[in-house]
């Protein structure tokens, strides 16, 4: 019943990202800094979704990164006020 489930999500998915592509395939010019590109609108949403996702990803990451090591620490805290007071 899951891989059905899966196969049916995956499908969908898929139709989706290709019907999105098909109606939103008007080029559109980019200008950066160092020149200038044209690309499809589609796939500007997805570049832009992706780099979202990320940037996401990364500030994520440094925020657990910083709580284990607090954590870490005070744990260690932990081990020497026991020492301290045995």
């Amino acid at each position: 019943m899951m891989k059905i489930l899966r196969y049916v999500t995956a499908l969908f998915v898929v139709i989706s990202g290709v019907s999105f592509s098909l109606l939103n395939a008007t080029d559109v010019d980019i200008n950066y800094f160092i020149g200038s590109a044209t690309l499809p609108v589609s796939f500007l949403v997805i570049i832009s979704f992706a780099l979202g996702a990320i940037m996401s990803l990364l500030l994520t990451t440094l925020w657990v990164l910083r709580k284990k090591l607090t954590i870490y620490q005070l744990k260690r805290r932990i081990v020497l006020l026991e020492k301290s007071h045995s």
